[in-house]
This record gives C-alpha cells, structure tokens and sequence, in this order.
C-alpha cells in the first residue's frame, strides 16, 4: 500500500510540473524503465545513462550530476563526489566514442550508475530518498 501511495505522490509531482520539466522527467523515467527490463550490460548502462543525461541540459554532465548530489548529500565532499562519478562517465565514453562491447569491463558500473540516477529521480520526484549511491561517494574512486 505505501508502494502505492508513492506511485500516487510521483504521478501528482509530474502533473504538477511546468511542461518542460514534466517531459524531461517522463523521458528519463521511460529511459530508466527500460534498462531494469535489459540483459545486456552494456545496452543497460547506455539506458541508464540516457535517463541520467534527460535529467540535465547538454555540456558539463559530470559538473551537474555533482551539484545535484551535493544537493542531495551536503556532508559528503564535492570532490569525492567528482572523484567517483568520472569513472562511471569514462565507461561511457568508452562505450559511446571507443566501441568497447566487452560486456565484463563495465562489471559494477551500472549500479553505480543506477544508484546515482536513482536518487536523483527520487530527489526531484519527491519520493521516499534510499540514498542508494552514498556508499559509492564516501569512499575513494572506483576504478
């Protein structure tokens, strides 16, 4: 029943948006439902960062998803924060520019990735926050 209530709460936040905004969040909601339906690591990462990247306007991705998690996380560093997303940027880069299609490279990215996405969604959507990437952004960078 709460699950519920949260869908409601959700599909209120959206309807009550400005259009634009109400679009970008549909978008990136859309994105992100179709990477939980993906078995290849690689199209699930590229869903994901297609969510991520509909959450904000074109250049400087890296400098807006750390604003936004200093938003979310004001205890944590911004540098860690910075530290910890480039390599989740790299691999996208990598699979975007570079061709990589090696499946196994890109282990423990896409929920680090996901974890990210996810509490920015939740952030602006309102929703109950599980802060699911804090443990990735204490912690030195992943590599």
């Amino acid at each position: 029943m709460e699950e519920l209530t949260e869908i409601e709460n959700v599909h209120k936040t959206i309807l009550n948006t400005k259009n634009e905004e109400r679009e970008i969040l549909i978008r990136s909601v859309h994105w992100w439902s179709l990477s939980k339906g993906e078995t290849d690591n690689i199209d699930c990462f590229i869903k994901l960062w297609i969510s991520l990247e509909t959450l904000f306007e074109r250049n400087n991705i890296g400098k807006k998803v750390t604003n936004e998690l200093t938003e979310i996380y004001p205890k944590i560093k911004r540098e860690n924060i910075t530290k910890s997303f480039r390599p989740i940027k790299n691999i996208r880069n990598d699979i975007v520019h570079e061709g990589l299609r090696n499946p196994n490279k890109i282990l423990g990215y896409n929920g680090k990735l996901e974890a990210i996405l996810e509490d920015i969604l939740s952030f602006r959507l309102g929703m109950n926050l599980k802060r699911r990437s804090e443990k990735y952004l204490h912690k030195q960078p992943f590599e």
